[in-house]
């Protein structure tokens, strides 16, 4: 007998394996990161203006890679080496 592997799985693993690899944070890692109050991006969440967010699980997380390249691109003014 062999064995063959089941497609869906293999399908499930596939579109959760990128998800291993991510670093979710909270809120209070947020603030520390940019020194920006817990309660500066509580509004923002709510009027706009921060980096994108999710709920998991009821509590509000960020992906640290989307918030650094948020901040990236907010970068502005400063002269360059010459």
């Amino acid at each position: 007998m062999t064995l063959t592997k089941h497609p869906l799985k293999d399908n499930r693993r596939a579109s959760v394996e990128p998800l291993i690899a991510r670093r979710f944070i909270n809120e209070t890692q947020l603030s520390n990161l940019t020194g920006v109050a817990v309660g500066t991006w509580q509004k923002k969440r709510v009027i706009g203006g921060g980096p994108q967010y999710r709920k998991i699980g009821g509590a509000v997380r960020y992906d640290l890679t989307e918030v650094l390249a948020w901040i990236d691109a907010g970068t502005r003014g400063g002269k360059t080496a010459a």
